[in-house]
């Protein structure tokens, strides 16, 4: 990423009134709770319309989000990222411990979990996940 991106970025930031909410140790635990295979879309700072579900196999590399299906994309651009993971997915427990151990920012939909990179003024989150949200489905 160029300094001409970076301060694209930056601008966003700001004039959107964001809260950066995760940095690259919590981006990284998280691609490698999910791991390969995750079905996942990602919405960017730097674009109004959201990505379409697909099946990623993302990696966490230094400071990109990257892939066979999706990246890279620097950590700093991903407003959010939603995660659609069946309960009954043997890595269901790792991404939620993860979420839940790391106090990530995230909304809990009926389908999928969205973790925030940056937070918009008026979005709530949560920053911890129920023990037994398994137990419930």
């Amino acid at each position: 990423m160029n300094n001409k991106e970076r301060a694209k970025i930056a601008q966003i930031i700001e004039q959107g009134s964001y809260f950066s909410a995760m940095n690259h140790t919590k981006w990284r635990a998280l691609a490698n709770a999910f791991g390969d295979g995750i079905r996942a879309r990602v919405k960017l700072i730097t674009k109004d319309e959201v990505d379409r579900w697909t099946c990623m196999d993302i990696a966490a590399c230094d400071k990109f989000l990257d892939g066979a299906s999706y990246g890279p994309v620097p950590f700093i651009e991903i407003e959010w990222i939603d995660i659609l993971i069946s309960y009954d997915s043997p890595r269901y427990n790792d991404t939620m411990k993860a979420i839940r151990d790391l106090k990530l920012p995230h909304t809990d939909f009926e389908d999928f979990t969205r973790v925030f990179g940056h937070i918009a003024p008026g979005i709530s989150v949560k920053y911890q996940v129920e023990q037994d949200a398994s137990a419930k489905h």
